[in-house]
């Protein structure tokens, strides 16, 4: 009878740990993509850094290229200001030929729009990723200027993704209240935070100076205490892009083996 007991109770006694065992696999944060820009092919070199999101432009030979297990984050680019409302036929086309592309995760519509009379053209091309291209993504990066972010708030536009990008080091100072004050201005204007996407200043230039081993560390914390788990993350830049940087990933190993470990 003992036995019998025991064995009927067992199925019991292993039931918490199932449940906790299911809700666990639920909770299981999303996996991040982590990603880079100004790459000019060399896909093979980030990616062996954790770099699975990759720039192409809007050509479909461009997507296939990038590396199996990678995706591609297509460059749009509208204009900064005045930006059309009606979507392009050569944005329709890429679409209609690549929508079910495995290697295509979404689209970088436009970088840092100078205010918000290109929200119209944004939400149009959102609209039109989500209607043609369901579970690709629309993205913008935002710069922390009065009222910009509430322009161009998913709300309105109808964007996938918002990359804000203060970046902290100028000068030779970090000015170490630059994403907190961004996170909050950006929360409090109505954007998501399952829809910030953090920005890493892995660059130099005249004014914003080349930060420091410790100092790109000390960012990385700042936004893992407010986005723990992005959708996506964005080390800026890959290499110098023309004259315009003194410095960026490809010249500095100190900073390729710090975001090979945050991005792993």
């Amino acid at each position: 009878m003992k036995t019998k007991t025991l064995l009927a109770a067992i199925p019991l006694l292993l039931a918490p740990l199932l449940v906790s065992s299911t809700a666990s696999a639920v909770a299981a944060p999303p996996r991040t993509l982590h990603f880079t820009s100004n790459e000019h092919g060399a896909y093979a070199t980030t990616q062996a850094l954790g770099f699975r999101g990759h720039d192409t432009t809007m050509s479909t030979w461009a997507v296939n290229r990038i590396p199996a297990g990678s995706k591609a984050l297509v460059w749009v680019g509208l204009p900064k200001t005045r930006a059309s409302a009606q979507v392009s036929p050569a944005f329709k086309a890429f679409v209609a030929a690549n929508h079910a592309n495995p290697k295509l995760y979404g689209f970088y519509l436009t970088d840092e729009p100078l205010d918000g009379t290109d929200a119209p053209a944004i939400r149009a091309y959102s609209d039109y990723i989500h209607a043609h291209a369901p579970g690709k993504k629309a993205f913008i990066t935002v710069l922390d200027k009065p009222g910009r972010y509430f322009a161009y708030r998913p709300a309105v536009t109808h964007l996938d993704l918002m990359g804000l990008d203060p970046y902290p080091v100028a000068r030779g100072v970090l000015r170490t209240n630059k994403i907190p004050q961004a996170f909050a201005h950006a929360r409090a204007s109505g954007i998501p935070g399952s829809k910030i996407l953090p920005f890493f200043q892995t660059f130099g230039d005249s004014y914003y100076t080349a930060p420091t081993a410790a100092q790109l560390r000390y960012r990385i914390a700042q936004w893992a205490a407010r986005v723990p788990h992005p959708q996506m993350d964005y080390a800026y830049s890959w290499s110098k892009q023309g004259t315009s940087l003194k410095a960026a990933l490809a010249t500095r190993a100190d900073w390729r083996r710090i975001m090979a470990a945050h991005n792993r």
